[in-house]
């Protein structure tokens, strides 16, 4: 939120929106599972819930990676869980603010 492109592109929002920096990763996953949430993966592998289908509940935190690689595979063994949304078509995946956006909405009770 301090760089300067980033408040280009917030117009202002990121004044209305908490945010932490850690390190790593890890040192992030470890905290909110301190605090009692459960991890999430928000990735594009076999085998990961459908969060659309099946949306979560409770404290739940969501992590995502960037939007050319991904999470890397340390990152993903630190979550609780793997979860992802189904796309359709050429492309299996959604731009990372989009992936979030539909993950938070289904996390608090949207459909």
């Amino acid at each position: 939120p301090e760089h300067v492109k980033t408040q280009k592109s917030c117009m202002g929002s990121e004044l209305f929106v908490d945010w932490q920096w850690r390190k790593t990763s890890a040192e992030a996953i470890s905290e909110v599972k301190s605090r009692g949430y459960r991890v999430l993966a928000l990735e594009t592998v076999a085998g990961g819930r459908d969060i659309v289908r099946e949306p979560c509940s409770g404290k739940v935190a969501i992590v995502c990676g960037n939007e050319r690689y991904g999470l890397d595979a340390k990152t993903v063994t630190l979550c609780d869980e793997i979860v992802q949304i189904p796309v359709f078509g050429h492309k299996n995946s959604l731009n990372v603010a989009t992936a979030v956006a539909v993950a938070a909405y289904s996390c608090l009770g949207g459909r």
